[in-house]
């Protein structure tokens, strides 16, 4: 999918939008098969203007030309189905498959990936 987006935070909330589908889709799919969700499905994120975004805490002025279907995520919130929690940059673990990392950040979330935290 191509698009073309005004900033960083507005290219994660793309992304945590994206995200968020897959969770609903993978509930969907752990509940047909016998395994009951109970709670919101917790997604990390480590743009904190996404996450403010997400729970209204943003200026109408910066976010009034997003593409209303972006705005999933915070349907999906409000329905208790995902919870959006904040988590530093250096702890999220999806940068190691999405970015070019600095050998020792690289180490450590390996070693998270790997659950080989001590």
């Amino acid at each position: 999918m191509k698009l073309v987006t005004l900033s960083s935070t507005e290219s994660e909330y793309v992304a945590l939008c994206l995200a968020v589908k897959e969770a609903v889709y993978l509930r969907g799919l752990l509940n047909s098969i016998g395994f009951k969700q109970h709670g919101p499905t917790v997604i990390y994120e480590d743009n904190q203007s996404t996450i403010k975004m997400v729970y209204n805490d943003l200026n109408h002025q910066t976010t009034k030309h997003i593409a209303p279907k972006y705005h999933y995520t915070k349907e999906q919130v409000q329905r208790n189905i995902v919870k959006i929690e904040y988590i530093p940059t250096e702890e999220q673990l999806a940068d190691l498959l999405t970015k070019a990392l600095f050998t020792e950040v690289h180490q450590d979330l390996s070693a998270g990936i790997l659950n080989l935290y001590e």
